[in-house]
Parts: structure tokens; C-alpha cells; sequence
């Protein structure tokens, strides 16, 4: 019994003990015969942890589904001034148009039927734009093509009479007889002279005059076919002395039955420089066989030459 009462004694002690530290702000835990206060302030920090963290957590779900909400609402928003403008644009074109709401009423097979007159077609604003518009184009149009047309046709004309009628100008003699002048020659040096010969009929012989002035005898060379062609000739013309003033030279083109055929007569300058053309040579060791047509008649104006009577 007594120690009943000892043990009794001892729990209302720890019990009241228990009380009194609640009450002074700190409790008291018991535990392998050891006493462990702790303050009632931690427990208050770790009772309030999870409610905390729960509250933030429900707080913040509900901002994301606020936000989220007025995501899905602002499209709706945006959408609707859009249909109102339409609206009023709509109902803008139908107050513009009056007189068409005022016309009858008109079936696809009635105007198909009908014919169009210019008494039944409506009036409206848009028609002087309308009939004005093929008006503009066309006028230009025309207007161009008149001015272009109207000064092509001389250009026409002349690029005809080049092609067409300078050719027929020509003599039968030069048709048959193609040759291009050089532009200058110098003294002292051999000339080489070539033509080409277009001709239906077998070609005999073909030979070149020339002489040293305007006005006075001829001396004659005969021509040769320039190796690999069959309607170019050469000649080589002997070199003109210093202080002559030009070459002038022509061609004579012998075809069968002895007909001949006489080339115009072609005039080169000649130049005093040291440039040496390349149509030019210089002189050799012998002498060019020429024929004179008036032997009575002095030739003068070339060296290197040995003159012979020409034979007719």
C-alpha cells in the first residue's frame, strides 16, 4: 500500500509538473527516465510548415487556373470587335447602294431571256467608269501603232533598195570580179594584189594593169590561182619609186572563146613611212616580167621591172 500511494504521489507530481510547464510556455516530455523540454514557439514553427506549404501549393493551382481561364476567354474577346466591324461594314455597303434595292426583282432566266437595252439597265455611279474604260486604252493603242508603223516603212523601203537595187546597179564586169582596195602603200616595195573571179564559164587567163599615174600607158602582169583556192588570184606589182603619188590598177578576166571582161579601175595612195604593210615585200634579186601596151609610150613610176611588147 505504501508503496501504492508512493507511485500515486510521484505521478500527480509529474502531472501537475506537466500542467505548470504548459502553462509557463514549455512542456515536458518523459522518456528512459530523461526530461526533454522543448518550447512551445518550435512547436507553433512546426505545426505551421504544412499548413503553409499546403496553402501556397492551392494557391498557386488556382492562380494558373485563373490565368488559364483568361487565355481561353481573350480569343472570344478579340473576336468580337472583328464581327462587329464586319457587321458595320456590311450594313455601310447596303445603305450605299440604294438603287439597286430599289429595282425589281429579277430571275437568272428572265436575264438570260430578256434582252439588254440601254433603257433597262440601272443606273448607278459605277457606269461612266465603266464605258470610259476600254476608251483609254484603245486610243493610245492606236495612236502608237500608227506612229510606229508610219516610220518603219521608209526604213523598209532603203534596207530594200540596198539589198535589192544596188546590186542590179552594179556592171555585169564588176559582178564577176570581187576585189577590196588597200589603204595606202609605201615607195621602194613589192605590192601584192589579189581578186576574186565568180564566173559561169571556164576562166582562160587573168591578168592586172597598172600604172603610176592618172593618164598614160599600161603595163600588164599576169595573175595566178593562190594555192589551195579555186576563185582567188595574186599578182605582184613592182614597187613604185619615191615621189609618185598613187597606184592605180584594174583587172582583166580572159573566159573562153576569148571573151574578156574588164574590172573598174582602183586607186591607192601612197604613204611615206617606215611601216612596212603586209600586203607589201621587198624587192628581190630579179626582175618582174611586165608587158607594155604602147611601147612608143615611156613607162615611168616603177623600178625592178623587164618590159616586154605586149602580145594582142
Amino acid at each position: 500500500m505504501k508503496f501504492k500511494k508512493l507511485f500515486f504521489c510521484l505521478l500527480t507530481a509529474a502531472v501537475v509538473q506537466l500542467f505548470a510547464g504548459a502553462l509557463e510556455g514549455g512542456s515536458t516530455v518523459f522518456a528512459s527516465s530523461t526530461v526533454f523540454e522543448i518550447p512551445l514557439g518550435d512547436l507553433k514553427k512546426v505545426e505551421k510548415k504544412k499548413p503553409y506549404r499546403s496553402e501556397k501549393r492551392r494557391n498557386r493551382e488556382h492562380k494558373k487556373s485563373k490565368t488559364d481561364a483568361e487565355k481561353s476567354a481573350s480569343p472570344a474577346t478579340a473576336t468580337a470587335p472583328a464581327a462587329t466591324e464586319k457587321s458595320e461594314v456590311s450594313v455601310k455597303i447596303d445603305e450605299s447602294i440604294p438603287a439597286a434595292s430599289a429595282a425589281p426583282i429579277v430571275t437568272p432566266a428572265q436575264q438570260l431571256s430578256a434582252p439588254i437595252t440601254p433603257q433597262s439597265a440601272p443606273e448607278s455611279k459605277l457606269q461612266p467608269v465603266e464605258a470610259s474604260k476600254p476608251s483609254l486604252p484603245t486610243e493610245p493603242a492606236n495612236t502608237t501603232t500608227q506612229t510606229v508603223s508610219a516610220p518603219l516603212e521608209p526604213a523598209t523601203a532603203k534596207i530594200v533598195q540596198k539589198l535589192i537595187i544596188q546590186p542590179l546597179q552594179v556592171t555585169e564586169d564588176a559582178s564577176r570580179i570581187s576585189h577590196e582596195p588597200y589603204s595606202y602603200v609605201v615607195a621602194g616595195k613589192l605590192t601584192i594584189l589579189m581578186a576574186v573571179v565568180i564566173s559561169k564559164n571556164n576562166v582562160q587567163s587573168m591578168h592586172c594593169r597598172f600604172r603610176a599615174k592618172e593618164s598614160g600607158p599600161y603595163a600588164e602582169v599576169e595573175m595566178s590561182l593562190v594555192p589551195g583556192s579555186k576563185f582567188t588570184y595574186s599578182a605582184v606589182i613592182p614597187a613604185l619609186i619615191p615621189g609618185s603619188a598613187s597606184l592605180y590598177y584594174e583587172f582583166i578576166l580572159t573566159e573562153n572563146q576569148e571573151k574578156k571582161v574588164q574590172s573598174q579601175e582602183y586607186k591607192i595612195p601612197l604613204n611615206a613611212t617606215v611601216v612596212v604593210p603586209g600586203w607589201q615585200q621587198e624587192l628581190g634579186r630579179g626582175r618582174i616580167n611586165v608587158s607594155l601596151e604602147n611601147p612608143v609610150q615611156a613607162f615611168e613610176g616603177f623600178i625592178g621591172i623587164a618590159a616586154e611588147t605586149n602580145k594582142k
